[in-house]
């Protein structure tokens, strides 16, 4: 179990489900989030952080996460679900630089 404290000294606890699913719980009362068409979370934004939306690559919270990118997020009475692609190791690489020009993303080679 991962423990992150947010700017706000709120603490939230991120926990392997599987190889691919993390549980995330913390106090969600006062949070912002969005949701699709479709009334899936795309978003979610406790007060103070972390800001985890479909897409983020969970490598911010822990290494242990580093293979990890957010595909889906469930809402449950026990806490957060983020259901996750699992990239293969080469295909990320959290200590990378890139470069953002004119919107497209380079990386360094």
């Amino acid at each position: 179990m991962i423990k992150y404290i947010n700017r706000y000294n709120n603490e939230y606890t991120f926990e392997a489900i599987d190889e691919s699913s993390i549980m995330w719980k913390g106090p969600f009362g006062s949070c912002k989030f969005a949701q699709d068409d479709k009334r899936e979370f795309t978003y979610i934004n406790p007060q103070g952080g972390p800001f985890i939306g479909k897409g983020t690559h969970m490598a911010f919270i822990s290494e242990e996460f580093a293979a990890l990118e957010v595909r889906d997020i469930i809402w449950k009475e026990e806490g957060v679900i983020l259901e996750c692609f699992k990239h293969n190791n080469s295909d990320i690489d959290i200590h990378k630089e890139y470069k953002i020009i004119g919107g497209i993303i380079h990386t360094e080679a």
